[in-house]
């Protein structure tokens, strides 16, 4: 009861904060597992760790983070990969 008094209803709590001033953009509690998923803006890595440490689990959490790109710059970190191997089939078909 403590636990949830003291440190799972307080983080729920700074999250609707954060959320409100739109540094975490989505996410919340996971259904059916204790765990929260969230997507955080943040300038920095430092930001992001200060970001999570504060909430009252913060210390508790055993945190992963993920850097996102956007779909954009995945297609075009994609594109010459793509081309080269292209390239490489052309050249083995006419070599065929």
């Amino acid at each position: 009861m403590q636990y949830l008094e003291q440190l799972i209803l307080p983080s729920l709590e700074a999250c609707e904060t954060l959320l409100e001033a739109k540094q975490i953009r989505a996410g919340g509690p996971a259904v059916g597992a204790i765990r929260l998923i969230v997507m955080v803006s943040a300038d920095s890595a430092q930001a992001r760790d200060e970001l999570v440490s504060r909430l009252p689990l913060g210390p508790r959490m055993a945190t992963t983070m993920v850097p996102l790109t956007t779909c954009g710059g995945r297609a075009t970190s994609l594109r010459p990969k793509m081309e080269g191997r292209k390239a490489l089939v052309q050249k083995q078909s006419a070599s065929a």
